[in-house]
């Protein structure tokens, strides 16, 4: 396993199964609304910029402080049916799509993953280019665990982490604060 950690910029830092991983403002901002939309939180399209800052404070935060967007009104508004998914919260879910995508992209670079067109299910998957069978952990289907919490084309920031929200790996830090 490649000892190097995945570097896009100096912003955000994620912190995760003895993995660095630091992230540049844009970079971040397209992992965390790529991950609301895998978790269905969001429709896939073009977010706002204060729907985007609403996410990523959620996401690097924990909670939204100041909602900036209808998003992030909604997010906090409805927070007791949204914080929690399965047996895991929102923001560690947000964040550990994040790190997935950041990880998987670092192997691809490292020419430990290679990019393949699955044509049984039709989408793009990741194959071992030395021929051995690559193990990911996949994000679990969540349709089945959320599919009666509500969903909102433009969610906004949580004020704060509901009583019973565990705060859980990874961890998080935005530079300078």
């Amino acid at each position: 396993m490649s000892e190097t950690n995945y570097l896009s910029g100096d912003d955000f830092v994620v912190e995760f199964l003895g993995y660095r991983f630091s992230f540049n403002q844009t970079d971040f901002e397209q992992r965390v609304n790529a991950a609301a939309v895998k978790l269905g939180l969001i429709e896939a399209g073009e977010l706002e910029e204060d729907e985007t800052g609403d996410l990523v404070e959620l996401t690097a935060h924990g909670r939204i402080a100041e909602p900036r967007s209808e998003l992030g009104d909604y997010l906090v508004r409805n927070w007791e049916r949204l914080a929690v998914m399965g047996d895991e919260s929102l923001v560690y879910w947000l964040r550990k799509l994040i790190f997935r995508g950041a990880w998987l992209d670092h192997r691809v670079k490292e020419n430990l993953l290679e990019v393949a067109w699955d044509e049984h299910s039709s989408e793009f998957g990741y194959r071992d280019p030395r021929g051995g069978r690559a193990l990911l952990e996949l994000a679990p289907r969540l349709d089945s665990v959320w599919a009666a919490a509500p969903t909102c084309a433009r969610p906004s920031f949580v004020i704060t982490r509901p009583r019973g929200v565990r705060w859980m790996r990874p961890s998080w830090s935005r530079k300078g604060s």
